[in-house]
């Protein structure tokens, strides 16, 4: 059995109140694995912050929810011999997007104004609020809520205000021709274990509400080779298929509960938690190798 470190932001939580159910609710789909992992027999040790970490583990995995993760975090995670997600510390629009409309590109089609940041910037608001509430000081204090996705017919349609906006990025707008609308597809993995799905909704900016259609897809080969670029062993990567051309549009490393997945929640969790003990069986094998050399 192993000992495992998930380090997360000092003023994040992984539990919330849901007053419709009455009780406290994960708030993150790791919650589910390491409590599997947990079952399984596993020792995990929940690090918020920095301070008192334990010295020694066989595994950690770096889960702060932030766009950008602050170096600190960085640091204490490389103390540990092997730390998961530790490469990809960036995970903004401008870095992730394969779909950004540069201003040299030839594109007279529809685009998306969108939130450079994650999520809309919406965890770091919330890691902000969490600080002043404690009293502490605001972790992202630049940090503004961006609003809702915009899509508009071409790029001279976007107001000069919003172009102004240093938090916002224009991208081409490229779903997938659908005849039921617009379809997104998303693909979930955790090591070797891993769940695609696309997705199709009658409105441009895909909401859990407004899907129509969703079935299992294969992954891309070209995607698994993004997944290796960018280091990920744990995460969601939102994609498009446009054209017979692989586009990644965005990337999460701390996937919240995804209402997709509730019909066979418990089967994907223990799926997941297989791919994350697929992890630790590489990593123990790479310490005994280490040993005997």
């Amino acid at each position: 059995m192993a000992r495992l470190v998930l380090i997360i932001h000092q003023h994040d939580r992984l539990y919330r109140w849901s007053p419709k159910r009455w009780k406290w609710r994960p708030c993150y789909l790791i919650v589910d694995i390491i409590e599997e992992l947990q079952r399984r027999g596993h020792e995990i040790h929940v690090q918020k912050g920095t301070r008192g970490a334990p010295q020694h583990a066989d595994l950690a995995l770096l889960h702060v929810n932030a766009t950008r993760v602050p170096a600190e975090y960085t640091a204490l995670a490389s103390q540990y011999p092997r730390c998961l997600n530790l490469l990809p510390t960036d995970i903004s629009k401008r870095v992730i997007s394969g779909a950004l409309l540069r201003p040299d590109m030839d594109w007279s089609g529809p685009v998306v104004v969108k939130s450079d940041l994650n999520c809309a910037g919406t965890p770091e608001v919330r890691l902000n609020r969490a600080a002043r509430i404690r009293l502490k000081r605001a972790p992202f204090p630049l940090v503004r809520a961006f609003g809702q996705y915009r899509v508009y017919p071409h790029r001279d349609a976007i107001p000069e205000q919003t172009l102004r906006d240093a938090r916002a990025v224009v991208e081409r707008f490229i779903p997938e021709p659908d005849p039921n609308g617009f379809a997104l597809r998303f693909w979930l993995f955790l090591g070797d274990q891993e769940r695609c799905m696309r997705y199709v909704s009658g409105v441009p900016i895909l909401k859990g509400h407004s899907v129509r259609d969703a079935r299992a897809v294969e992954v891309p080969h070209r995607l698994r080779e993004l997944r290796q670029e960018l280091g990920f062993d744990y995460g969601k990567f939102d994609f498009v298929v446009h054209d017979g051309e692989v586009t990644l549009l965005d990337a999460n490393k701390t996937p919240g509960r995804p209402p997709e997945m509730l019909g066979s929640f418990a089967e994907q969790v223990r799926r997941l938690t297989d791919g994350f003990e697929s992890l630790i069986d590489a990593q123990t094998m790479a310490a005994c190798t280490k040993a005997d050399a």
